[in-house]
């Protein structure tokens, strides 16, 4: 059986205007950079529980494997944690790819998986993705921080509603 990662290629699923489309996204534009070091990777510490690893998504772009990236659980499993950008000897900014190629995701109407519909849902209520009690406050007077205001979640929803965020805070399809 043939992983992911050694599988034949067919050309009818390659999509020439991929890379492209993921250049115009916002922080998608080094993504030509990459020369697979596979840095990401290897700094990745949710890449054991990724479909692809960074290194391979930047690869899939590259080739134009379109509906393979848009769908897959990679591109929702990257926390954001940066450790990828800090590392990239070429700058290529893979958190920020990621970013691009979710919002590509969304744009052209991808499964969004139930969490992140659960998370625009409590920040459309909170303003924020959990709510912040009496507790927290509480916790960060003891350590002399100031509380933390309620959110204007009227402002927050308004900003997101040119994002693909919109889509989960329930405003129209693009």
């Amino acid at each position: 059986m043939r992983t992911k990662a050694t599988r034949k290629i067919n050309i009818e699923q390659l999509d020439p205007n991929f890379e492209k489309d993921v250049m115009k996204m916002p922080d998608g534009e080094k993504i030509s950079a990459c020369f697979q070091c596979g840095i990401c990777s290897g700094a990745c510490p949710l890449a054991f529980a990724m479909d692809y690893t960074p290194r391979q998504i930047a690869e899939m772009v590259r080739l134009g494997l379109r509906a393979d990236v848009l769908s897959s659980s990679a591109i929702w499993i990257c926390s954001t944690c940066y450790m990828c950008y800090e590392r990239c000897p070429q700058g290529v900014k893979p958190t920020e790819v990621m970013n691009a190629v979710r919002n590509l995701a969304v744009k052209e109407n991808y499964p969004i998986p139930p969490v992140y519909e659960k998370m625009a849902s409590i920040l459309k209520e909170y303003g924020w993705v959990y709510d912040i009690s009496d507790f927290f406050n509480d916790e960060r007077k003891m350590l002399g921080l100031p509380p933390l205001e309620k959110p204007n979640v009227k402002a927050i929803t308004e900003e997101l509603k040119d994002t693909a965020m919109r889509k989960l805070l329930g405003k129209e399809k693009e």
